[in-house]
């Protein structure tokens, strides 16, 4: 079935070009090859739904790949807008200090969650680490400080030409982005960070090209032609500046790690959530479809090439990062690799923007996705188990599970944690609704670049249920031997 795929978004394409056969096409039908497969491997691999690849040119707007359907949804990508948005009112700056507290805030009587708030939250961080962090209570109080009135952020989204542009030659399925406006005094906190929109895939790499681009809007072509200039500076140039900064830092020192490659240096963010819950009445489950999506460019200094990787999957696990920031990470690498791009050698000023090396950086030097899946820090957590279970050790935060921690375990997500070591949500065999998450620390020698001493900290059982079965996860670890039971 995915080669059948295959052969349909290669015709789709060639079918739109051939309609003009007097323009020449922008697409570069090697990378389109590439990408096709890169995106359907990883689609049959986490279950996707629906998938789509954009590579652009920075400068010309002109699309060297797109592969797969483009869905106008919501999208967490949105979250780089906003901050933009509030930078450019002067009244937030990425210095700036945000007390996120333990990870819940009260918007108009709902609750506004990080992502570990069962985990204590962040406390205080500045504006910068919530981007790293993808703190969205950090992007709200700074919406909060920004913004007097909604319709003064909506109006900033506007003047940076966010959702632009309504059409493009030959793509005819594409429709004009817009934001819903529900009568909720709360809907602003969710709308800066995704919901209550309907934007498009290119339409949401428009944007990031932008700000690669120094500021300066270009609309996508796939016909060759002249470039065409939607807006000649969305932002501020010291705005924009800092945003890129923000970019790389995310990719470097956050949660973007996986989408970092070790041939050039990038720039990015990703973003997800779930956008639609169904009733599977034929198993009487819950079906929840997440959306995960990672948009990015490289070089991080004069920037060649945007790319835009956005896809929906059925069920948990689900992280952007890991699966969206990956095939970002596959597609660059093949560009390098194939000459169609080479990172500059004017790094100065990207490196004297950047810290020094982090502890992170010493403990996932060089990991590939092989490495996230089977590490001491899952073994870590494994040991860690069964000496609780075997009264070896006394955890009270494991203990209270104990009834709950029996077999075997898979996986679900993990990411590099801020705070040093991993974050890890994973789920048991025996229980597969039950989603589970902890942080594993280890200590770094800087001196000898040595990672040492790893253990685990904490263990809270999320709301949230997983709509995965026994016999899905056994399935999964057959067809993954990568994604293995621990």
């Amino acid at each position: 079935m995915i080669k059948v795929r295959r052969i349909l978004l290669l015709g789709s394409i060639a079918a739109m070009m051939a309609c003009t056969p007097t323009k020449q096409s922008t697409i570069d039908e090697a990378l389109q090859t590439k990408v096709d497969s890169v995106l359907q491997n990883k689609m049959g691999e986490i279950n996707a739904v629906s998938g789509q690849v954009i590579v652009m040119e920075v400068q010309t707007g002109e699309i060297k790949a797109m592969v797969g359907d483009g869905i106008s949804q919501e999208s967490g990508l949105t979250r780089t807008a906003s901050l933009l948005a509030a930078l450019e009112t002067g009244r937030v700056k990425l210095s700036d200090t945000v007390d996120v507290g333990e990870g819940v805030y009260m918007v108009h009587g709902k609750p506004l969650s990080d992502h570990n708030w069962r985990m204590g939250g962040f406390g205080k961080i500045t504006t910068l680490e919530g981007l790293m962090l993808n703190s969205y209570i950090a992007l709200y109080k700074n919406i909060e400080r920004a913004f007097e009135e909604e319709n003064t952020y909506f109006g900033m989204l506007n003047k940076m030409c966010y959702g632009q542009p309504e059409s493009i030659e030959r793509l005819d399925s594409l429709k004009a982005s817009y934001f819903e406006t529900p009568e909720d005094s709360s809907a602003l906190a969710w709308s800066c960070i995704g919901h209550n929109q309907r934007i498009a895939p290119i339409q949401m790499l428009t944007f990031y090209n932008a700000i690669a681009n120094g500021g300066k809007m270009v609309k996508p072509m796939l016909y060759k032609g002249e470039t065409e200039v939607i807006n000649p500076q969305i932002a501020s140039k010291a705005n924009i500046d800092s945003l890129q900064m923000a970019l790389v830092h995310v990719v470097t020192e956050g949660l973007g790690k996986p989408a970092q490659s070790e041939k050039v240096q990038v720039a990015g963010f990703g973003g997800g959530f779930p956008i639609s819950t169904k009733e599977d009445n034929s198993e009487g489950r819950i079906n929840t479809v997440f959306s995960v999506g990672f948009c990015g460019y490289f070089p991080a200094e004069n920037p060649k090439f945007s790319i835009i990787v956005s896809m929906n999957k059925k069920g948990y696990p689900a992280n952007s990062y890991l699966m969206a920031g990956s095939v970002f990470k596959e597609i660059v690498d093949y560009m390098v690799d194939s000459g169609d791009t080479t990172e500059t050698n004017d790094t100065t000023s990207l490196t004297d923007s950047l810290p020094k090396k982090s502890l992170n950086d010493i403990r996932f030097a060089g990991w590939t996705e092989k490495d996230w899946l089977d590490n001491e820090y899952i073994k870590t957590l494994r040991n860690h188990i069964d000496a609780c279970l075997q009264g070896k050790i006394s955890d009270s935060q494991f203990e209270k599970y104990k009834d709950e921690l029996s077999g075997k375990f898979m996986i679900g997500s993990i990411e590099p944690y801020i705070m040093g070591g991993v974050f890890i949500q994973f789920c048991f065999i025996d229980r597969p609704n039950k989603i589970f998450s902890t942080w594993v620390y280890s200590k770094v020698d800087e001196e000898t670049e040595t990672v040492y001493d790893y253990e685990c900290n904490g263990l809270e059982m999320e709301e949230y249920e997983s709509d995965l079965t026994k016999e899905e996860m056994i399935r999964i670890s057959e067809e993954h031997p990568e994604q293995k039971l621990w």
